[in-house]
């Protein structure tokens, strides 16, 4: 099975995990290996680590994924406040 067809079909990101099925997140699987969210993070900043090897620590990885759920819960909220 080519490294192509993987990637293809992961719906989870190798980094934080998260479930993604939009075409952003996809692109973003098929070039670097992880979601959009985590490519901005932690792949352009660090490109050439990246490209030898680099990823992101345990600590660094929770605290993401703890200020996506906070960025994630604010927008439900504001959805239920709205509605």
């Amino acid at each position: 099975m080519s490294n192509l067809y993987k990637n293809k079909a992961k719906v989870f990101c190798d980094t934080c995990g998260v479930l993604s099925l939009n075409s952003i997140d996809h692109r973003s699987k098929m070039l670097v290996g992880v979601c959009r969210s985590c490519e901005l993070t932690f792949f352009q900043p660090n490109r050439k680590k990246w490209e030898a090897g680099w990823r992101p620590s345990k600590d660094e990885i929770k605290k993401f994924k703890i200020q996506n759920e906070k960025s994630v819960y604010s927008i439900l909220n504001e959805i239920d406040n709205y509605i």
